[in-house]
């Protein structure tokens, strides 16, 4: 499998052939996470353009703005880790928080904040063209690279959610705190977990692959510090997604918004702890 997929790369950049290292592992990263996220992303914005719903976009755009600020602003405080080889970095905020809530209060058109929010993220955080063609094209494959895997692992992990929790009886929006309600709701937010999971597992194996000849030790570091960083950074937020959405449907946009700020300032607390850790560990 890794010498079919590194003759597939080698075709679509001949250049791979003349480099080793590093650089030749982050160039196979880039072009395998491509072909593996492209098609994934491709199904899932076509199911989410066919589940939009403009007619609730038309009645509630100025909530959706809000959201989409606010989805934003956690999107500041990036919360990640990055493996001692530096090439492997899992990044999560509690902007995923307000993705799930929307999504349970006015369904699969909420995915488009998320969509929205980290792409405007990631074309805003591009570093400067390299000054040679060969790192240029590596560089535009490392960018469809994070864009294709993060719609893919948005789009399929909570579109499918929703439908299930539409199918064992709940609604849209979420009807408060009473136990009909949130239970499928958890239920669902369990579903979108494992989903984006399993999205997220070949991921963690072409990271695994593009290494050359990584020893045991290395390997199981790789899988427990990618595992930790996805159950912290994504999976462990989700259920506060229900609780944010039960707010708002019992007691409104204000209690919503002040249930957020405590995220926030807890959050902006956390994010400065770890980069005066990142940066202290830089300067050893």
């Amino acid at each position: 499998m890794r010498k079919r997929l590194t003759a597939i790369a080698q075709w679509l950049s001949p250049e791979l052939t003349g480099v080793s290292g590093d650089v030749r592992a982050v160039s196979l990263i880039a072009i395998w996470g491509t072909l593996y996220g492209a098609p994934l992303a491709l199904v899932g914005l076509v199911w989410l353009a066919l589940q939009t719903d403009l007619a609730v976009l038309r009645a509630n755009w100025p909530l959706f703005l809000l959201f989409l600020a606010l989805h934003w602003l956690f999107s500041l405080l990036d919360f990640s880790t990055v493996q001692e080889s530096g090439s492997m970095q899992v990044s999560g905020t509690q902007g995923r928080i307000v993705t799930w809530s929307v999504a349970l209060l006015f369904g699969p058109t909420a995915v488009w904040i998320q969509l929205i929010s980290q792409g405007a993220r990631l074309l805003l955080s591009r570093r400067p063209p390299p000054s040679t063609a060969f790192f240029q094209r590596q560089q535009r494959w490392d960018f469809s690279r994070f864009l294709s895997v993060m719609v893919a692992r948005e789009t399929l992990s909570i579109l499918p959610a929703l439908w299930l929790y539409t199918q064992w009886g709940g609604v849209i929006p979420l009807a408060g705190f009473a136990s009909t309600a949130v239970l499928p709701a958890l239920a669902a937010t369990l579903v979108k977990s494992i989903l984006f999971a399993l999205v997220m597992v070949p991921v963690l194996l072409i990271f695994v692959w593009a290494a050359e000849n990584p020893s045991l030790l290395e390997m199981m570091r790789a899988f427990g510090r990618f595992w930790l960083a996805i159950f912290i950074f994504y999976l462990l937020p989700d259920p506060f997604g229900v609780l944010a959405a039960g707010i708002f449907a019992s007691s409104g946009l204000g209690a919503y918004l002040f249930f957020f700020a405590g995220i926030l300032l807890f959050s902006y607390r956390k994010f400065c702890t770890i980069r005066s850790d990142f940066m202290k560990n830089r300067q050893k």
